[in-house]
Formats: structure tokens, C-alpha cells, sequence
């Protein structure tokens, strides 16, 4: 909707990228969406929600793999990227880890 108020679409462009929007809106949304539904139906809770958490540092790692196998050289994150995900990785696991009971007297 946007891009029909602060652009002006043109036809041609758009037939020109059918396939790439064909792609992001049947195998990015859908068909991911539904295998992301049936995978959480038989996984434990903890681990459904630790890998949806996960979800960004895996779009990286992802990232890094296919640009290697599309042009042979990786796109590899920056410094504060990787401390970012090293960062991001660490409170996830840290959040699932089982907390002490407190006994009370």
C-alpha cells in the first residue's frame, strides 16, 4: 500500500520481479509459516521458544552460508554484529537455565 502513496509503481518493473515476489509470498510466508506450525506441535515449549528466539541469530548464520554458495565469498557480520549475536545467544540460554528455589524458614 505504501508504495502506491510515496511511489510511482511501474507496471514493467513490476512483471519483471514476478518471480522474486512469487518466491517471498509463497515460499518465505507460507510455506515457512506452516512448517515453522507443525514443527512446534512436537517440540517441548523451552525449545519451541528458545529457537523462535534464536530466530535472528539463525537469519545471520544463514546468511553467511548462502552468500558463500551463491558467490563463493561469504558475507561475514562486523565485529558488533558477532558481539551481538554472541550477546543475544548468551541471554537466551541463560534465560532458560532453571532458577534456584528459595527455601523459606
Amino acid at each position: 500500500i505504501a508504495m502506491f502513496i510515496l511511489e510511482k509503481p511501474v507496471m514493467s518493473d513490476i512483471l519483471d520481479s514476478w518471480i522474486s515476489i512469487l518466491y517471498a509470498g509463497i515460499l518465505s510466508s507460507g510455506v515457512a509459516y506452516t512448517l515453522q506450525i507443525l514443527g512446534q506441535k512436537y517440540t517441548p515449549p523451552t525449545i519451541a521458544s528458545m529457537l523462535m528466539s534464536l530466530e535472528s541469530a539463525f537469519a545471520v548464520l544463514s546468511a553467511i552460508v548462502f552468500s558463500s554458495l551463491v558467490s563463493g565469498v561469504p558475507e561475514l557480520p562486523t565485529g558488533y554484529e558477532w558481539i551481538g549475536i554472541i550477546l543475544m545467544f548468551s541471554a537466551i540460554m541463560i534465560s532458560q537455565l532453571p532458577q534456584k528455589k528459595e527455601q523459606r524458614d
